[in-house]
């Protein structure tokens, strides 16, 4: 009995983004953050806590829990696969309740994101604005009041704000 044809390259998945996901934090996240190469297409993927599956396909939302290991598990059609842990850090504990993200005022339409930190707020701000399939439309960084023009089809959006003390998350429905 001969044996199946065998892929000329093996299956290879590298991470593209190394950031930590914190643990009690919703992430979206996906197959785009991966550079998948070799074995023999198509691939299929799997998202792991521990060996116990979360979801099958090429997205989900996480929220990492303390304690616990996270990965994605890619198999090609001849079943070959190749497990890629997600990096996890434990949420800051640390937090100063001056700069409370929850403190932001953020208005997201179809045409705009408009952000105002809080009156005590010094620093800045790094904004990430992720689509429900993971994918960033936007990651900039603002100090003040900013209003930035954007062009959002009807859906839902995770807001992303990050300063030196503090991470929030919020989920935007747009009709």
């Amino acid at each position: 009995m001969p044996l199946p044809p065998q892929a000329e390259q093996a299956l290879e998945v590298d991470v593209l983004f190394d950031e930590a996901l914190y643990t009690g934090i919703p992430s979206a996240i996906g197959i785009m953050g991966y550079d998948i190469s070799g074995g023999s297409a198509p691939y299929s993927y799997s998202w792991l806590e521990g060996e116990n599956l979360l979801k099958q396909g090429e997205t989900i939302i996480l929220i990492p829990a303390s304690g616990k290991n996270y990965a994605l598990k890619v198999s090609d059609k001849k079943k070959c696969s190749v497990l890629v842990p997600i990096a996890i850090s434990e949420t800051n504990k640390n937090s100063s309740d001056k700069t409370d993200n929850s403190l932001w005022t953020t208005l997201l339409t179809s045409s705009s994101l408009y952000l105002k930190p809080p009156l005590d707020f010094e620093g800045e701000a790094e904004i990430i604005l992720i689509n429900m399939m993971g994918k960033r439309l936007l990651n900039t960084t603002i100090a003040g009041e900013t209003e930035i023009a954007v062009s959002l089809s009807s859906g839902a959006y995770l807001l992303q704000l990050l300063t030196k003390d503090a991470q929030n998350i919020s989920k935007h429905l747009i009709h």
